[in-house]
C-alpha cells in the first residue's frame, strides 16, 4: 500500500500533467480564461476528494454535481 507521502506524489503528478495540458490549450486560445478557472477548480476538488477517499485528508469541500455530459462520459468509461 502507498504511504501518504507517495499517494500525494502520485495524485499531484497526474494532476500536474493535466494542468499542463490545460495550460497549453489556454495558451493556444482553445479554452477561455474563465473555462480554465472552472476546470482548475474541478481538478482541485477532484484532488481533495481522491485524497479524502484514501483517508489521507479531511476536507469540508462539498461534492459538486458534474455536468450531464461529464456524467455520461464517466459512465461510458466505467463500462469499458
Amino acid at each position: 500500500m502507498l504511504k501518504e507521502k507517495d499517494l500525494r506524489a502520485v495524485v499531484d503528478q497526474v494532476l500536474r500533467e493535466h494542468a499542463l495540458v490545460l495550460g497549453g490549450l489556454v495558451a493556444r486560445g482553445h479554452v477561455s480564461y474563465e473555462a480554465a478557472w472552472q476546470l482548475i477548480h474541478g481538478l482541485r476538488a477532484g484532488r481533495l476528494r481522491a485524497l479524502r477517499r484514501a483517508g489521507k485528508l479531511d476536507s469540508a469541500l462539498a461534492d459538486v454535481t458534474p455536468h450531464p455530459a461529464i456524467s455520461e462520459f464517466l459512465r461510458e468509461v466505467g463500462r469499458s
